[in-house]
């Protein structure tokens, strides 16, 4: 089964020589990740919206990201060859991790090159393939993504952590969605699959309700309320050994709902009931910092502001004369 690899191949993996030169399988035979750091602009999500925001007030205008300098092929035990990229118009962030979770998933390390390897296989309908080789759905690009991090020697439990964090967001673009180009596809109306919405409300609603769940018993350990009947009026210690317990029994329980992605919602519930309230001190400390650095570089472009039209509006008379 895919995801089930007893004995890693990292020989799988290979070089596929330069990106702007000819394809070169296996030379050299071991892959090489080369990557090249350059910033972008980042094109706001609301373009009129943005316009709207006075200059001093708007965020940096680029981002880091990455390019590929020589391709990477892996050989799929269940779904053929691929290589990335196709051509150096490929861009990524290394591995896709909120910057809230990267103590526990770092953006770099053994999981890298089956990370770019996944930035290539999926990418938006409306843009052009990244890849060569067979076509695969988004599902089967998440699975060839936790087959090379298998391969790769990524511990057990962060490739299936990682591959059910992908996996969440391949149910929010549609299970069955094919990782080609759409052009072709753009005349032929849009059919509304019962199954993917299906896997929406599940997921989405399931994830909410134990974040609700966690908050709620959080309020009931510091007995703000009495609602939860595992937590009770107990002493702290039974109330924080029940609410571990049932931390991992209802996620366990709304698993079998995610159906053929039920480890993955095992993964995904578990994670979230436990680490709730480390995330909720990491989101408060990180707006911190962000809104002090939001402050700061606000002030320091009003204040470049203030003295160009202190400059501008400054008498002419006053400038010194020529040498």
């Amino acid at each position: 089964m895919m995801g089930r690899i007893k004995n890693p191949e990292p020989g799988r993996f290979f070089d596929d020589g330069e990106v702007d030169g000819p394809a070169e399988p296996g030379y050299p035979s071991e892959m090489q990740v080369c990557l090249k750091r350059v910033e972008e602009e980042k094109k706001p999500r609301y373009p009129k919206l943005a316009s709207l925001v006075p200059s001093w007030l708007k965020a940096p205008p680029t981002q880091e990201l990455f390019i590929l300098e020589r391709r990477i092929g892996y050989k799929s035990r269940d779904y053929g060859d691929h290589v990335v990229p196709a051509d150096n118009t490929f861009r990524s962030d290394l591995t896709s991790v909120p910057n809230l979770f990267t103590w526990l998933v770092p953006r770099t390390g053994s999981h890298l090159p089956a990370a770019l390897l996944h930035d290539g296989l999926v990418h938006d309908p409306n843009q052009p393939v990244s890849y060569i080789g067979p076509k695969v759905t988004r599902a089967q690009a998440d699975l060839i993504f936790r087959d090379a991090m298998a391969d790769l020697g990524t511990g057990w439990a962060r490739r299936w952590l990682m591959w059910s964090a992908v996996s969440v967001a391949t149910v929010w673009s549609g299970l069955d969605t094919p990782t080609v180009e759409a052009a072709a596809q753009e005349e032929q109306p849009r059919e509304v699959n019962l199954a993917n919405w299906y896997y929406r409300v599940v997921v989405f609603g399931s994830m909410l309700a134990i974040a609700l769940l966690g908050a709620v018993a959080t309020l009931d350990l510091l007995d703000i309320w009495n609602v939860l009947p595992w937590m009770g009026e107990r002493a702290v210690g039974w109330e924080l050994l029940y609410g571990a317990a049932f931390a991992v029994l209802i996620p366990a329980v709304l698993a079998i709902l995610w159906a053929r992605l039920r480890v993955a919602g095992l993964f995904v519930g578990i994670s979230l009931s436990l680490l709730l309230h480390v995330t909720v001190a990491l989101i408060f400390l990180s707006g911190l910092f962000q809104a002090l650095e939001w402050a700061a570089r606000c002030h320091s472009r009003w204040r470049r502001w203030r003295n160009r039209s202190s400059v501008d509006s400054a008498d002419p008379s006053l400038a010194a004369p020529p040498v």
